[in-house]
């Protein structure tokens, strides 16, 4: 059942030594079993972000990508990948290299990030879109129209906080490991977000993983979780050192 988070009792954190109350509140979640009392499409007009907990254990990829032996017939297949240094708030240089390449070096340590991050890789290899179909992706995106999907894979990435274009909703599904994230709203004061220092003007240059800009959303996705992320709304993702694999689709909801 879902829980709203407005009812939680709220995190706390430690702070200069002292337990405060955290701004941020968990994300609500809904379980299969809750969305067939729940509509689909009331959440997605609803405008407030939430995880579908355990909602793509039939999504093939799951199974299929953990076995990075699975890409080998695509070895070949030119690729774009971010290069930044560990510790980087921001996006990483854009680099070309191959699959094969990319998947040989991503369990080993080494010393700057790389993260395939943003990339139209069913464009490039059409038959992996099969690996992230299922019914529920199929009904959710049908109530809209899709823009463009793109696949993440990387370990210790880091997304920094940014909006999407402001018409597109966000369907995000977790297919490897794990993902965390922090969420705030459209109406967040551009000055708490520092926008355009610098970067891009979707882009806050504010690591809110070390900095409190105020209220706002958290909550993880793991292998089979998804994360709908409404339209106009800031978010950051980051993974752990275990290998991440996530895809996502960009599409306009019907009615906006």
């Amino acid at each position: 059942m879902a829980v709203d988070p407005l009812i939680r009792t709220p995190f706390y954190r430690h702070h200069h030594g002292m337990t405060v109350p955290s701004l941020l509140k968990p994300i609500p979640s809904y379980t299969r079993q809750a969305l067939s009392s729940t509509p689909l499409s009331n959440l997605l007009h609803g405008r407030t972000p939430f995880i579908l907990s355990k909602c793509f254990p039939d999504m093939p990829a799951v199974d299929r990508w953990r076995n990075l032996s699975y890409f080998d017939p695509f070895s070949s297949q030119t690729i774009e990948v971010e290069v930044s240094p560990h510790d980087a708030p921001g996006y990483g240089e854009r680099n070309e290299t191959n699959l094969g390449d990319f998947i040989s070096v991503l369990p080993h340590q080494l010393p700057y990030r790389i993260y395939m991050a943003q990339f139209p890789l069913f464009e490039r290899i059409p038959q992996l879109q099969n690996d992230v179909t299922t019914p529920l992706v199929k009904e959710i995106l049908a109530m809209g129209e899709v823009y463009s999907t793109s696949t993440w894979i990387g370990r210790r990435s880091l997304t920094p906080l940014h909006h999407d274009p402001r018409t597109l909703t966000n369907l995000f599904v977790q297919v490897c490991g794990k993902k965390e994230i922090r969420m705030f709203s459209p109406g967040t004061p551009r000055e708490k977000l520092k926008v355009g220092h610098g970067m891009l003007k979707n882009t806050s240059s504010v690591d809110v993983w070390k900095q409190d800009i105020g209220e706002g959303y958290e909550g993880s996705v793991s292998a089979g979780d998804g994360l709908i992320i409404p339209r106009g709304w800031w978010h950051s993702l980051r993974s752990d050192d275990e290998i991440s694999m996530s895809v996502n689709w960009w599409f306009k909801l019907n009615n906006e």
